[in-house]
């Protein structure tokens, strides 16, 4: 199933109103757990990535940031709460662009400044001794790319020699960068940019941007046409369409081994055999043909969102964020090395997200025939079963499902509880951030307390409230094995909720009211007369 179809679905159960056509289904994107928006730039003989994890809906977005050096492999992996549009380095400092403000980064000192322009910073790269930072607007109803520069700030000899005496660096970041002023003319465009990249090289940048096609993409999408122009600091030069190989894509950039490189996806589609990862490279101004990327193949569960690309160490490297892991693909020499896993989180709030789907279609598709099936045994003549000396009418489908709501409400008291404890025991994001650990405990609590209570006296806290009991087809106490293989068989509220209306038809359809584990275990559901008041 395509991510625009499951992002169809995800809308009809949960009353989306509006879809935007981002790297992947935003609404999808939202609920999922997921890797997002990496950027990769190089600086200080390292490489530095950036990348956003969110863990669902209701978590806050952290931003995190790794680097690799030559020879020490990546570092760990830090996280600050500081969104991000673009990232770029310069002057010993890693710079987070945001839509009105920046914040300038260097081991753990963050100096936030504002953006003076009124244009967002949507891509930065280091040219020469500056850090050129490009963006978009819009005026007088004219499309244009704008840029502006940081320079680096020359100490004066004093402060030269007090650090020298110092032995050690004592500005914070930023103290020694100006910026950001206009750089050069805007270029005017005949559509609006947008996903801007640039490539730096010595004395120039190459900027790359999508703007809105004529056509439409294989999805009914208006397409995305890429295009790219040089810039030199005072002019721009004349824009020119590339040719990658999909309509709607996503994309990255980079220069490696004296190519250009243009790594790119399909939007909003899943990475696959006939939709691959594909780069393109240029040499002068010949553009290659399209080289797919290997191992790039997108499971059912863990959909590429974003890609980014970047040189370092003689390797192109290309990053892929995906729902569950973050990974990369190395270039060299001629061919690719192979995959690299980054970072990777647990894919259980994925394929929860979908098993509940799936017990959403299958409860509605089932409402109907339980509600058909209650109304037919309304009519039906009270079936009444041997029970010691006598007879006792079979309980109703209305009293064992209440029964079941109390127990359920009951079972989840007590595991939060026990939660609860383990949190002050063991740290509260170790015992609720495990999904298994949660389901585990949950259902060895939902299950002892069914056979334990139905062991003991046939009756259950609901089923006491009820006035109803578990005995055996023959009007004695259920065996041990009995009462095992019956709760084996329940319909587990946290695995299969659907499958209550399943054992609600069947025990509405039967003569004793049984449902499949009923039968198996040769039991049945009784009514009891309400105990006699006490006399005075």
């Amino acid at each position: 199933m395509r991510p625009v179809h499951c992002q169809a679905i995800l809308a009809l159960f949960l009353g989306a109103s509006t879809l935007s056509a981002g790297a992947q289904p935003s609404l999808v994107d939202q609920l999922l757990k997921r890797y997002i928006r990496p950027q990769a730039v190089v600086g200080d003989g390292a490489l530095h990535l950036v990348y956003q994890r969110k863990m669902d809906s209701q978590d806050r977005v952290l931003t995190c940031y790794r680097s690799l050096e030559p020879g020490k492999g990546w570092s760990k992996e830090t996280e600050f709460q500081n969104d991000y549009v673009s990232v770029g380095y310069f002057a010993g400092s890693l710079f987070l662009f945001r839509e009105d403000n920046y914040s300038i980064y260097r081991g753990a000192d963050w100096r936030p400044h504002k953006w003076p322009l009124g244009w967002t910073p949507a891509a930065a790269g280091a040219v020469g001794d500056e850090l050129w930072v490009f963006g978009a607007d819009v005026e007088k109803r004219q499309h244009k790319l704008r840029a502006a520069r940081f320079t680096r700030e020359e100490p004066k000899a004093a402060e030269q020699a007090s650090e020298a005496e110092k032995g050690k660096d004592t500005k914070a970041p930023g103290d020694s960068v100006t910026g950001p002023v206009p750089l050069g003319a805007p270029l005017a465009l005949k559509a609006r940019a947008t996903d801007i990249c640039v490539v730096p090289q010595a004395e120039s940048a190459i900027v790359f941007w999508h703007q809105r096609g004529v056509g439409m993409s294989k999805e009914g999408l208006p397409t995305n046409e890429l295009w790219s122009a040089t810039f030199d600091g005072i002019q721009w030069g004349r824009p020119g369409q590339v040719a990658v190989p999909c309509d709607y894509s996503d994309y990255a950039v980079a220069e490696h081994a004296g190519q250009v490189w243009v790594v790119c996806k399909e939007r909003g589609r899943r990475l696959s055999a006939s939709n691959p990862l594909q780069a393109i490279r240029k040499t002068g101004t010949t553009w290659s043909a399209p080289i797919v990327v290997p191992n790039a193949v997108d499971s059912l569960f863990d959909w590429t969102f974003d890609v980014a690309v970047a040189s370092f160490d003689g390797r192109l490297h290309v990053f892929r964020a995906c729902m569950t892991r973050l990974v990369v693909h190395r270039w060299r020499d001629g061919r690719w090395e192979g995959l690299t896993t980054l970072s990777e989180i647990p894919p259980w709030a994925t394929y929860a997200l979908w098993w509940s789907l799936v017990n959403v279609v299958a409860g509605l598709a089932l409402l109907p025939i339980v509600a058909v099936c209650a109304l037919r045994s309304r009519g039906r003549t009270r079936q009444m079963t041997p029970v010691g000396d006598g007879e006792l009418p079979v309980a109703s489908w209305s009293r064992r499902v209440a029964a079941v709501l109390v127990d359920v409400l009951l079972t989840e008291f007590i595991c939060t509880v026990t939660i609860a404890l383990l949190s002050v025991v063991y740290g509260g994001e170790t015992v609720s951030e495990s999904v298994p650990l949660m389901l585990g405990l949950h259902l060895g609590v939902f299950f002892s307390y069914f056979v334990w209570a139905e062991r003991r006296c046939g009756q259950t806290f609901g089923k006491r409230m009820l006035n109803i009991v578990v005995v055996g087809q023959d009007g004695r106490r259920p065996t041990f094995g009995g009462i095992v293989v019956r709760n084996l068989l329940r319909p587990w509220p946290f695995l299969v909720p659907a499958a209550y209306l399943a054992g609600s038809i069947v025990l509405l359809l039967t003569r004793r009211n049984q449902r499949v584990g009923d039968m198996l275990a040769r039991t049945v559901v009784v009514e009891v007369p309400p105990p006699l008041p006490p006399k005075r």
